[in-house]
């Protein structure tokens, strides 16, 4: 539905990035939200879309970490076009907004991913540097977040190891309530166990998917600088065998994050909506159903986060059957 009417979209539970509320619908008009009401309470000329029973509505996922999709490298095409097809690859997966993310590369390449990725973005949310594949010292995390630094990334992968002598990256990501750290739930990069480790800490989990081209795409094979790469078993590895990025998306770390690590689904929908918003500084307009927020939401199937639909600025990929004005079929 790609309506420039007022509509409304229901669905039997629909989390607003703090509450579940129940049988509600989303009153969307051009690409903002401007209300949540009952659905019982919707005007009956209303324009409605009905999602299937027991059907969930949430903000749509926002990936801080996405190296490609639909068979495109941002490396190989760091360019606008390159960036739609990620983004197009990712959206059927219920990822309304992502950073595309170049993987170190020369200079030259780097200019023109940086004036892609500012050509291409929809929303400014400022500067934000992140820590990541390093082996700082807990003193020099602790310094550099006196600096400014209040992001980690991918957690615990490519990063100085937690020890009892030297606590690094980690011991300062999980103490401070300023600190904000992406998760690679995959049951592969970082064990289960030591995830649990990180949601009890005092910084923000965000869920994130380093996604390669496979994710969305048909081949399975990809180079990166040379080197041959395979997606299997979930992940992406060389040809020696050495961890290179994943096939995993926003819905699947979301279901990875209830199965493996235990987590509420409203609390893995945060970590993979509002977390991110709020960390890029975009808490006023994402991450969350509210009036005046862009409307970016993903419905979905909650025994198994099925995406059944994706809207991205009131603008959807999906093509559900649509109920006409309330009560008419």
């Amino acid at each position: 539905m790609n309506s420039l009417r007022p509509h409304a979209i229901a669905a039997d539970h629909v989390f607003d990035g703090t509450v579940v509320r129940e049988h509600t619908a989303v009153v969307v008009d051009g690409a903002r939200i401007v209300d949540l009401v009952a659905t019982s309470e919707l005007p009956r000329t209303m324009l409605l879309r009905a999602l299937p029973d027991d059907a969930w509505l949430a903000p749509g996922f926002i990936d801080l970490q996405v190296n490609g999709g639909g068979d495109v490298l941002f490396n190989d095409q760091p360019t606008v076009e390159g960036i739609r097809s990620i983004a197009a690859a990712h959206r059927k997966f219920g990822t309304t907004g992502l950073l595309p993310t170049l993987i170190s590369d020369s200079a030259e390449k780097m200019r023109l991913a940086l004036d892609a990725a500012s050509a291409a973005a929809s929303e400014e949310g400022g500067v934000r540097v992140s820590l990541g594949h390093s082996m700082a010292s807990y003193r020099q995390t602790r310094a550099a977040m006196a600096e400014g630094l209040t992001g980690f990334t991918h957690l615990f992968n490519a990063m100085r190891p937690l020890s009892s002598r030297e606590g690094g990256p980690i011991a300062q990501a999980l103490e401070s309530p300023d600190a904000w750290y992406g998760l690679i739930v995959d049951g592969v990069h970082v064990d289960p166990a030591m995830l649990r480790l990180a949601l009890r800490g005092l910084g923000h989990p965000m869920l994130v998917t380093d996604a390669m081209p496979p994710v969305g795409g048909s081949s399975a094979n990809f180079s990166l600088h040379g080197k041959n790469i395979t997606a299997r078993d979930g992940y992406c590895v060389t040809d020696d065998g050495t961890l290179a990025g994943t096939v995993l998306d926003m819905a699947a770390a979301v279901r990875n994050c209830i199965r493996l690590l235990g987590v509420a689904l409203p609390d893995a929908l945060r970590f993979a909506s509002a977390h991110p918003a709020t960390f890029l500084g975009l808490e006023h307009m994402l991450g969350k159903l509210a009036p005046g927020y862009r409307a970016d939401l993903v419905a979905f199937d909650p025994n198994d986060i099925t995406v059944l639909a994706t809207w991205v600025a009131g603008r959807d990929d999906h093509s559900f059957r649509p109920r006409g004005p309330l009560g008419r079929s």
